[in-house]
C-alpha cells in the first residue's frame, strides 16, 4: 500500500512561530536599500508583476522607543480601505546579507 503524504500545516500553524501580543503605534519604516533589483514576469493594461531579486528590508522606528530595528518584508496583504497590512519579521544582525 502506498503511504499517504503527510498532512501540510495549516496557514496559522506554518506562519506564526512566537505568540503575539496586541500592539497599536505609530512608526516609520526606511528602506534599508535606496532600490530594489526585479525581473518583470508578465504586464497588463492594469499592473505588472515583478520577482524582487533580494529581501526587502526596512529600518523600522517606532514612535517613543528609543531606537530601530532591520526589519524584512515577510508577507503583504491588501486591506480594506485601499490600505497595505505588512507581515515584518526582525533580522538580527548576524542574519543580514553582506554584514549590513
Amino acid at each position: 500500500m502506498k503511504d499517504l503524504p503527510e498532512q501540510p500545516a495549516t496557514a496559522a500553524e506554518d506562519r506564526r512561530r512566537e505568540d503575539r501580543a496586541p500592539a497599536c503605534a505609530p512608526a516609520r519604516l526606511q528602506f534599508a536599500d535606496g532600490e530594489l533589483r526585479a525581473r518583470i514576469e508578465n504586464v497588463s493594461e492594469g499592473g505588472l508583476f515583478a520577482v524582487l531579486e533580494d529581501a526587502i528590508e526596512f529600518d523600522v522606528h517606532v514612535d517613543g522607543e528609543p531606537g530601530t530595528r532591520r526589519v524584512r518584508l515577510v508577507r503583504a496583504q491588501p486591506i480594506p480601505g485601499g490600505k497595505m497590512g505588512l507581515g515584518l519579521q526582525f533580522v538580527d544582525s548576524s542574519d543580514r546579507a553582506g554584514g549590513r
